[in-house]
């Protein structure tokens, strides 16, 4: 015969008794034991909430203290963290910069803005794709390993410009980025070559 172990036999014990006396209480006020029962259910339910709640806290402060702040940037405008769909759809026309910081690109391409950022004529928006999830990769077709600039109107992608893709950056970059928002004038160049 198996040898049953003297700690999981007191364990076992132990909680027989424990549900006893639950039980036994549920009997003699069972107005109170709801009460404390429900009580009990908010204060599980609203330490769970508060968990989520400080974990985009803590996740945007992260932000702010190891990404935003060491790229201080006159062109670069952050956006928070789990903000860039309602920052993307609430903006008539909106250019964001979407990259891992931590590749070596992003260094690069980093250094080229901040070096000729009075060319640039216009601001733009930052997602760090740090604490990126496999959805918001998958919905605007993404890699982590690229830097990426996609150009919205109206919450609708019209234009993007891989960073990874630019020969001799340092010259097209600037240009290029000017020219992102120029999608309809690229759309009818094309047509006007096919239809040639």
């Amino acid at each position: 015969m198996d040898k049953v172990n003297p700690q999981n036999r007191h364990f076992s014990f132990w909680l027989s008794q424990f549900w006893l006396k639950i039980g036994t209480r549920l009997k003699k006020n069972p107005k109170k034991s709801v009460f404390y029962s429900l009580f009990s259910l908010f204060l599980l339910v609203s330490f769970f909430y508060s968990l989520l709640y400080f974990r985009t806290t803590i996740r945007q402060s992260q932000l702010e203290v190891l990404i935003f702040q060491p790229n201080e940037s006159n062109v670069l405008e952050p956006i928070s963290y789990n903000q860039l769909d309602p920052t993307v759809k609430s903006a008539k026309a909106i250019s964001v910069l979407l990259a891992n910081p931590a590749t070596e690109n992003y260094q690069k391409m980093l250094a080229i803005l901040n070096e000729q950022e009075k060319e640039v004529n216009r601001k733009i928006y930052f997602y760090p794709l740090v604490y990126s999830d496999s959805t918001l990769l998958e919905q605007y077709q993404l890699s982590l390993e690229e830097v990426t600039f996609v150009f919205f109107e109206g919450g609708i992608e019209k234009n993007r410009l891989v960073f990874d893709s630019l020969e001799q950056a340092e010259t097209t970059l600037i240009p290029e980025l000017n020219r992102l928002p120029m999608w309809n004038l690229k759309n009818d160049a094309k047509e006007n070559e096919s239809s040639d």
